[in-house]
């Protein structure tokens, strides 16, 4: 993999004298980095059998809370695939509509009324995601964070474990903090 990316840095650097032009690449977003995680957590997690039972059972990602920056990058993960299932992105407007929600992201509008959304979330067996500070201490599944000017996770293991979720060990090797 470093040897495949080494290759195309140099491909693209030798491009860039032969050309005499190096062009730069946009900055990629905190938000989009943190979408980016939640779907890459979509491929590593074990729901019951009976959850995705069929191949085109979507894998719903459920939005909580106001819009802001990462729930809006969210949205680009809508229509990919997942473990051989299609992922659906759609909006909430209150935590009585988790039903049928694998995942529930949580905006960070919610902090205030966090310990009961996640407690509801829970009772629906979905696996509880946010970026909200302490958020895997509130009873969160997966909370997002900055360490360092680098996106990190921390991973509350009971919640998943209430929720019938597992977890892979590539999960909770990547993960900041893992709670048990």
């Amino acid at each position: 993999m470093l040897r495949r990316i080494a290759l195309r840095l140099a491909l693209v650097m030798l491009g860039a004298v032969a050309t005499g032009s190096v062009r730069a690449e946009p900055p990629v977003s905190e938000a989009a980095v943190k979408a980016a995680f939640v779907y890459n957590f979509a491929k590593f997690i074990e729901w019951p059998p009976e959850v995705l039972a069929q191949p085109q059972d979507p894998i719903r990602v459920c939005l909580y809370g106001n819009p802001d920056p990462f729930l809006a990058a969210l949205i680009g993960i809508d229509g990919k695939q997942a473990q051989n299932h299609p992922v659906r992105v759609q909006r909430v407007a209150r935590p009585a509509e988790f039903a049928g929600c694998h995942m529930v992201v949580i905006g960070e509008s919610e902090s205030r009324h966090l310990a009961e959304t996640v407690r509801t979330a829970l009772d629906q067996g979905s696996l509880i995601l946010g970026e909200i500070e302490g958020f895997t201490d509130a009873g969160g599944t997966i909370g997002l964070g900055v360490d360092n000017d680098r996106v990190a996770f921390d991973v509350n293991l009971e919640a998943a474990r209430r929720a019938n979720i597992k977890l892979s060990s590539q999960v909770l090797k990547l993960a900041r903090r893992v709670r048990r």
